[in-house]
C-alpha cells in the first residue's frame, strides 16, 4: 500500500461504525483496517466512534459500555464510551431493519493497549483488501455474517459511504 500506519491509538483517529444489512463494519482509519461484526478497542482509552449508515436506520447499542445512538444514511452521528475492564461485551441494532435484524449483533473486544496493538499488527500483515469493489460486495445484503478482517482499507471509506 505504501502508507505507513499512523499510532496506534489516538485521539485523533476515532473508530468508525457503517451499519450495512445485517451486519457492522468497524473502519479504524489511522490504522488502515477494518473488521465486520467485532470491534476491538484498548482498555482505558476513551472511543469516539463516528456512525453512518449505508442502508436504512439502525441504531448502534452495546448495553455494558453506555448509550445507544442511530445510524442514518448520509448523516454521522457520535458516540463516546470507555471500557475500564477487559473482557468480550454484546453489541446490537435496536433497531428494526428487515428479516436480518436478529441476527444483527457484533462482539466488542477490549484489550489492554499491546494487546490492541498486536491484534492491529495481526490485521495488517493478513493483506485482504477492502477496497471500492469488496466494500461493493461486503455491502450486499447478508443473513449471519461472520467475523472478517480487512487491510488496507480505501482511504476515506466511512466519507464515501456517508456522502453517497
Amino acid at each position: 500500500m505504501g502508507i505507513a500506519p499512523k499510532a496506534m491509538w489516538n485521539s485523533t483517529h476515532r473508530p468508525s461504525v457503517v451499519a450495512l444489512d445485517w451486519k457492522w463494519l468497524f473502519i479504524y482509519p489511522g490504522q488502515y483496517i477494518a473488521s465486520v461484526n467485532r470491534v476491538v478497542l484498548p482498555v482505558g482509552v476513551p472511543v469516539d466512534f463516528k456512525i453512518t449508515s449505508d442502508t436504512v436506520m439502525n441504531a448502534f447499542f452495546i448495553p455494558r459500555l453506555g448509550g445507544q445512538i442511530y445510524a442514518m444514511a448520509g448523516m454521522e452521528t457520535q458516540l463516546h464510551l470507555l471500557a475500564d475492564r477487559a473482557g468480550t461485551y454484546y453489541g446490537e441494532n435496536t433497531q428494526y431493519s428487515g428479516r436480518g435484524f436478529p441476527y444483527q449483533h457484533f462482539e466488542v473486544v477490549a484489550l489492554p493497549k499491546a494487546d490492541f496493538e498486536a491484534w492491529v499488527k495481526t490485521v495488517q500483515d493478513r493483506h485482504h483488501p477492502l477496497d471500492t469493489n469488496s466494500y461493493a460486495r461486503l455491502a450486499r445484503p447478508s443473513v449471519r455474517k461472520t467475523v472478517a478482517e480487512y487491510a488496507p482499507v480505501k482511504p476515506r471509506l466511512f466519507e464515501h459511504v456517508m456522502n453517497k
